[in-house]
């Protein structure tokens, strides 16, 4: 998935104008908790941006954030739309 400078320059221009603490509000509303399936090991899995310090990381509902499958390089992958 690439971006080009053009799109990165206006996102970052909507970022100054909006602020990120809105920003933060938005995005903790609409994407913590989100739900997946593991790419590898096929698990249901959530996105916990808190726990991260701001960073999105995938676990399992009981805070597995470790991948068991030999597919995996250790991390849960979410399956992606085509």
């Amino acid at each position: 998935m690439g971006f080009t400078e053009k799109e990165k320059s206006g996102w970052a221009r909507w970022l100054d104008n909006f602020g990120p603490r809105p920003f933060l509000n938005h995005f903790l509303r609409n994407v913590e908790g989100a739900e997946s399936i593991c790419a590898h090991c096929n698990h249901t899995i959530y996105v916990d941006v808190m726990i991260g310090g701001g960073v999105a990381d995938w676990s399992t509902f009981d805070g597995n954030f470790g991948c068991q499958s030999v597919r995996s390089n250790g991390s849960h992958m979410p399956r992606r739309r085509a």
